[in-house]
């Protein structure tokens, strides 16, 4: 079975963003039944949708993990629903600010992640990792890319779903007053996550 593991590129002011490392680390490799393909999206609500459809549509994966960085957020925090909406104050790398753009127009208002949130959770906690349920992913580029997964997976009844980490100590040394979390404990946690995933289906 094939897993799509999406990051991003650094955006905005940040020259680092901790997702990069981790799918780096775990494209190709295998954990449990997965082969991990991993892939770096782009900080664009245009060309990150666009390059992420390109993604499934070529790979069709089993199963889809994207993650983000929540910058302020200390725990693993697993993303519950995903709304169909673009909207943010912040530009993306390409400068764009969309103002209350549905993702895809018709389509369904909003999508419950397919991920076993709670159970990722708790095997974090186990594993002595602070985490819990987000109930927001925002309606930045992340929450385009967790509503684009779960379109994909909704009639393939496939797990998919978005984790956003925190951020790891360059970027917390960058944005100055963030706790940060050291690169191996953030690739501990999705590895957790992935093996969850699978004990779950």
């Amino acid at each position: 079975m094939r897993l799509l593991l999406t990051g991003f590129e650094p955006f905005l002011e940040y020259e680092v963003n901790p997702t990069m490392p981790i799918v780096e680390a775990l494209n190709g490799t295998q954990i449990g039944e997965y082969d991990i393909i991993g892939r770096i999206l782009p900080v664009s609500f245009k060309e990150a949708q666009q390059a992420f459809v390109e993604f499934v549509e070529d790979i069709e994966p089993d199963g889809i993990i994207s993650l983000g960085v929540a910058v302020g957020r200390f725990h693993i925090t697993p993303e519950r629903v995903a709304i169909n909406m673009r909207d943010s104050n912040e530009p993306d790398n390409d400068g764009n600010a969309p103002q209350g753009e549905a993702i895809r127009d018709g389509e369904a208002p909003s999508y419950f992640s397919t991920l076993p949130v709670q159970e990722i959770v708790d095997a974090l906690k186990q594993a002595g990792y602070p985490a819990k349920v987000s109930n927001t992913a925002g309606t930045y580029v992340c929450n385009t890319i967790m509503y684009e997964g779960l379109h994909y997976a909704a009639t393939r009844q496939i797990p998919s779903g978005f984790i956003h980490i925190p951020a790891n100590f360059d970027l917390a040394i960058a944005l100055g007053n963030v706790p940060g979390w050291h690169d191996r404990d953030l690739l501990a946690t999705i590895q957790i996550a992935i093996e969850t995933v699978l004990k779950t289906r």
